[in-house]
């Protein structure tokens, strides 16, 4: 039976002193670097590269059917597969979707005998994931695609000087989690949540 899994992430956006906003939008051809976990075991197949782009034919089933991602466990005489579900990226991530509470969903996962636990992204990585966006002045010498390791409850940080702000605006990420999700993209029961080390 298939189970829909949620990633989600806790981003901060600080604006700066003209009160400048930024967009991120999650790319649809990323690759999404997990850990998976087979469902009912312990057993865990490490650094899985997962792409939407990548469509493969299951070859236990009499149709058409396409994943993105297959294998068999040890001792397993099934296929155990999962579907990057794009259609359920956010169209856009600003300030008002953000906060220190507030968990944002940014990629789907049909499985079927596999569990999403980990989310292997680096500062490197970043960049390919979040397409940042935001009105650049004249004399903009910001970038939007230098991310650094945080410290302490932060992750991850970009800065970004936009205009003639003399601040910067700051996005932080702080946490994500997998959770599983029912049909209406609603979490329930507990979340597969991972604790990044920094």
């Amino acid at each position: 039976m298939s189970k829909l899994y949620a990633l989600e992430v806790k981003i901060q956006i600080e604006k700066d002193d003209n009160d400048n906003d930024v967009t991120l939008e999650v790319a649809d051809d990323c690759e999404w670097a997990v850990d998976l976990k087979q469902t009912n075991s312990d057993e865990e197949r490490k650094g899985v590269i997962i792409s939407a782009q990548e469509e493969i034919k299951r070859d236990d089933t009499g149709s058409d059917n396409v994943c993105n991602f297959v294998m068999k466990w040890p001792g397993s005489k099934k296929q155990s597969y999962l579907t990057v579900m794009t259609e359920l990226n956010p169209h856009s991530i600003n300030s008002d979707l953000c906060g220190d509470d507030l968990w944002t969903q940014i990629i789907g996962m049909k499985c079927n005998g596999i569990e999403p636990i980990r989310w292997n992204i680096t500062a490197d990585t970043l960049p390919l994931i979040f397409a940042l966006s935001y009105a650049k002045g004249d004399d903009d010498d910001g970038t939007a695609d230098q991310w650094e390791t945080g410290e302490q409850d932060v992750k991850f940080e970009c800065q970004i000087f936009i205009g003639d702000a003399t601040t910067p605006t700051i996005i932080r990420i702080l946490d994500w989690r997998f959770i599983a999700v029912n049909a209406g993209g609603k979490g329930k029961g507990k979340s597969k949540k991972k604790k990044a080390k920094k």
